[in-house]
């Protein structure tokens, strides 16, 4: 969605009814394409990992998609405003389809990492500008509608992805999984080409670069701080204590020019209503477990179970299915019970799978693990909606867009830091057991990395064996302690939030809000 501040809105022509579709067809592909990549991912890097080597990357594969996507979406936001949805969407495109192709050539996990990023620059314009395109060429009243069909295919790929990045590693090669991208990335880009046009009421806004700057520069700082302290230094080291330094400096120097910036990529007014803010810090913390149970159930089912990558994506696909359920539900309990006690279920949900899975162990079944990954998709499903709901009620049309941003680049935030910081906490209890078990005579990452491969670990011996899957274990119970941990904080802060008057408050939104589009209501 559009993230800038102010400015004249993007005014979209009114095509043929039929063109409304296809644009509409070309902008759920390319929607489907981003949310897929992030669920197939999933799957197939514990097998990527043991084909590529390189196991304390593991978590940077994801948290470089994270970190590149969620910072420029406010500045595809402005760019938006400045030269069209539709030139900006390409881009967004064209980069995401450079990335996938590149990834898809990999030949080890620093290149992975670093063509991983450039997908994440691209993935980061896709949803935003998309979600705002359609609200562009929709009147009100259909909006919600249209909105709905873009969580179900977020929903519906979250379902496929799993099963389909586990089908893919199985049966052909791990490569497949970014080379797919290609030939319904170019179908989309054509059909938005040429089937969308629009026309645009210029007016100039000035980015705010140095934020971007600034608070990429922080984040990175951390999350380079996060996955490698520990392991490849000391925490209070001179390299620890450096780059966490910067990363403190440069989120100081992000705050400070975000109070005094014209047109601020992230405005910390926002915050000052307590909706917002405690939304905000809820989504924070929900994305962190979110992301936790993503990056590391796979990693389980396959390094400790031994079970193949499909039946990881299985288990993981049951949250997938989970989440657009109860997402659905969410709307009709809004309106009944509010958004606070829509969020505290989903909350009270997401702490009882956490707690679920503190008994995994090499004897549960998957089906257990599935069941959990459900309930904790419930759980997502009711705290999400709920909290972008009452952000999108809470401000008129003017901050609506920059509002939702937020909420949406906190949760990305989340996941982002989180899932650095569990992969140190990972690597560092998976490496001391697997050394203390095998007398320190071979390497951890080397051990786990042949378990991880189908070929290589069948010729792995079983003293080994049983040391990484014990190694594993341990760790990821740590890992589900940190998770529960930030699940029981997060119902904490959800208790904070006001109780509001969902029909009042979106029936006065109505009538105060402008029509931005010039399309007839």
């Amino acid at each position: 969605m559009n993230t800038s501040v102010t400015g004249t809105p993007l005014q979209t022509s009114e095509p043929k009814k039929d063109r409304v579709w296809l644009v509409v067809a070309g902008l759920m592909l390319t929607t489907f394409l981003a949310a897929l990549d992030g669920s197939i991912v999933s799957t197939a890097m514990p097998t990527i990992t043991g084909q590529l080597g390189g196991f304390n990357l593991y978590s940077w594969v994801f948290s470089i998609y994270l970190l590149t996507s969620t910072v420029t979406v406010p500045i595809y936001g402005k760019l938006a405003d400045l030269f069209g949805r539709k030139r900006v969407l390409l881009v967004g495109i064209i980069f995401f389809l450079g990335g996938s192709a590149l990834c898809g050539y990999s030949q080890d996990m620093l290149q992975l990492v670093i063509f991983r990023g450039v997908q994440g620059i691209g993935g980061g314009a896709i949803l935003p500008i998309a979600v705002t395109i359609l609200g562009d060429l929709f009147p009100i009243e259909q909006r919600a509608k249209i909105q709905g069909f873009t969580g179900s295919v977020w929903g519906i790929s979250a379902v496929v992805g799993p099963a389909l990045g586990g089908f893919i590693v199985d049966n052909t090669s791990w490569r497949w999984i970014f080379y797919l991208n290609l030939p319904f990335g170019i179908l989309a880009l054509l059909m938005i080409i040429i089937f969308f046009q629009e026309r645009l009421n210029t007016h100039k806004h000035k980015i705010d670069f140095t934020g971007a700057f600034t608070l990429m520069l922080g984040t990175s700082a951390l999350l380079l701080g996060l996955t490698s302290g520990g392991r490849e230094w000391p925490w209070l080291s001179g390299p620890g204590l450096l780059v966490f330094g910067v990363a403190i400096v440069s989120l100081a120097a992000f705050f400070m020019v975000e109070r005094v910036a014209g047109e601020p990529i992230l405005p910390l007014s926002l915050f000052q209503n307590r909706l917002i803010l405690v939304s905000g810090l809820a989504a924070l913390l929900v994305g962190g477990v979110m992301i936790g149970i993503v990056t590391y159930v796979p990693l389980f089912v396959q390094g400790v179970l031994g079970n193949s990558a499909t039946i990881a994506g299985g288990v993981l696909a049951t949250m997938s299915i989970g989440w657009p359920i109860a997402g659905s539900f969410a709307g009709r309990l809004i309106l009944r019970l509010g958004y606070r006690y829509t969020a505290l279920l989903g909350g009270v949900l997401l702490v009882v799978s956490v707690i679920m899975m503190l008994v995994i162990d090499r004897q549960t079944s998957p089906f257990y693990i599935a069941f959990c990954s459900l309930i904790s998709g419930f759980g997502l499903g009711f705290c999400t909606t709920s909290f972008v709901v009452s952000i999108q009620n809470e401000v008129n049309w003017e901050r609506r867009g920059v509002a939702t941003a937020s909420n949406m680049f906190l949760r990305s935030l989340g996941s982002t830091i989180w899932v650095a910081g569990l992969g140190s906490i990972l690597n560092n209890i998976l490496v001391s057991q697997t050394e203390k078990l095998t007398g320190g005579t071979r390497n951890p990452l080397d051990l786990v990395n042949a378990v991880l491969n189908p070929v290589a670990g069948r010729a792995i011996d079983q003293t080994a064996l049983a040391a990484v899957q014990t190694g594993l274990e341990q760790a990821f119970h740590w890992v589900i302690l940190v998770e529960l941990l930030s699940a029981v904080v997060a119902l904490a802060v959800i208790f904070q939030m006001p109780r509001s008057k969902a029909v009042k408050k979106a029936a006065a939104q109505v009538e105060a809000t402008p029509n931005p589009t010039g399309l007839p209501e």
